[in-house]
C-alpha cells in the first residue's frame, strides 16, 4: 500500500481502488446520508468520505440498494447537504502503527488527539478487521506474565495469550487496577483501549491514573 494517499481523517488509510469514482449525497435523514450508486461498486463496511462546505466527513456503509446506499458518518452530520460529492474509498482499511506512537493517544480511526502534532506511518499497513487465525495455527499459552500488582499475580495468575476479565460496580477501582498494570506489568509495549468510557472520563485516566510514568 503507498503511504502517499491524501486523505485528511489523520491516520486512517483506505487502499485505493483500481478506478477513481464519485457518488453524490441524494438524501440526508438523521444520522443516515443516502449516497447515489449507480455503479453498485459500495459494499457493507466500505469507507466513503462526503465533501462538504466545512471539510470532508468519513462515513461508512451500512446497508446497500439498487443504485444507492446508505453511509452513517463517524462525525455529525452537520453540514452535509443534497448533491455533495462523495469519494469512494475501499472496504479495506488500515493503519501503520511503528514506535512513534507510544505514549500517544489516538481515537478509534487513529487519529491523533493529544495535540502533540501528527504520528508518521509504519513499515507495514495493519487492517482495522483483522480476522482472527485458523485454530490449528494459533500459539498455545506461553509462560507466566507478571502484573507487578501483588494481589493479581497470587490469586490470578495468568499466563501469556491468555485473557482475563475484571468486573465491578462505579468507582470501585477499575481504572486504577488497569494503570497499576500497565506501569508495573512485565511487557514491552502496553496498548490501552477505553471503550464505551465517559468522554470526561480520558483525561482523569490519562493525568490521575497512569501519570507522567505511563
Amino acid at each position: 500500500m503507498s503511504d502517499a494517499l491524501d486523505i485528511p481523517t489523520g491516520l486512517y488509510v483506505a487502499r485505493p481502488n483500481p478506478i477513481d469514482i464519485d457518488g453524490r449525497v441524494t438524501q440526508v435523514s438523521g444520522l443516515s446520508v443516502c449516497v447515489a450508486d449507480r455503479l453498485a461498486v459500495l459494499q457493507l463496511k466500505a469507507r466513503v468520505a462526503i465533501e462538504t462546505v466545512d471539510g470532508d466527513v468519513l462515513a461508512e456503509v451500512v446497508a446497500v440498494g439498487d443504485g444507492s446506499a446508505i453511509a452513517v458518518p463517524f462525525a455529525r452530520p452537520d453540514g452535509i447537504r443534497c448533491g455533495d460529492n462523495v469519494r469512494f474509498l475501499s472496504a479495506e482499511s488500515a493503519v501503520a502503527p511503528c514506535e512513534a506512537w507510544l505514549g500517544r493517544i489516538v481515537d478509534g480511526l487513529g487519529r491523533p488527539i493529544d495535540d502533540k502534532g501528527p504520528l508518521p506511518f509504519g513499515p507495514r499497513f495493519r487492517s482495522l478487521r483483522g480476522g482472527p487465525p485458523v485454530a490449528t495455527r494459533r500459539a498455545r499459552l506461553g509462560e507466566t506474565v507478571s502484573f507487578g500488582v501483588r494481589a493479581v499475580d497470587l490469586f490470578m495468575p495468568v499466563r501469556r495469550g491468555q485473557r482475563m476479565g475484571v468486573f465491578s460496580g462505579a468507582g470501585v477501582g477499575k481504572s486504577s487496577l488497569l494503570a497499576m498494570i500497565a506501569k508495573n506489568m512485565e511487557c514491552d509495549v502496553a496498548i490501552i483501549a477505553l471503550v464505551g468510557e465517559r468522554g470526561r472520563e480520558v483525561r482523569e485516566f490519562v493525568e490521575d491514573h497512569l501519570g507522567a510514568d505511563g
